[in-house]
């Protein structure tokens, strides 16, 4: 919170978001901050699901937290991205200057292969990105 304590605009990468669970807490403090919250952008970030829809876990984490956090009037935007880490590109973030950056990753990179198993990791390819 003191990160974003008077910041207008926040902008979260969530590599391994799942379904979002860990979101509403920090977006309630959001919305009683002192001058009102500032615009939340997360972009939740997972693997794509096997099948004909590999990315509706994704979609539907955004919108159930779009729902919440309508309830709770927070300027929000989720971009939901569902593919190897490795293969996305700094545009798929659509990061913007003007925002403060959060990334967050719960013990997921650990999967990721790391350069004692191949030289050129995914797991460097992702934290360097």
């Amino acid at each position: 919170m003191n990160l974003v304590e008077n910041e207008t605009r926040l902008h979260i990468d969530d590599f391994g978001i799942l379904y979002g669970f860990q979101w509403p807490s920090l977006v309630q403090q959001l919305s009683a901050r002192p001058g009102g919250p500032p615009k939340l952008r997360i972009t939740g970030i997972d693997f794509a699901e096997p099948g004909f829809r590999p990315a509706q876990r994704v979609e539907e984490t955004g919108r159930r937290l779009a729902n919440y956090v309508e309830t709770i009037n927070v300027p929000f935007e989720f971009n939901g991205i569902a593919q190897k880490w490795d293969t996305i590109q700094i545009e798929d973030l659509k990061l913007d200057n003007n925002e403060v950056l959060v990334v967050n990753s719960m013990y997921l990179l650990k999967y990721l292969l790391d350069e004692t198993v191949v030289v050129e990791s995914p797991r460097n390819v992702v934290l360097n990105g």
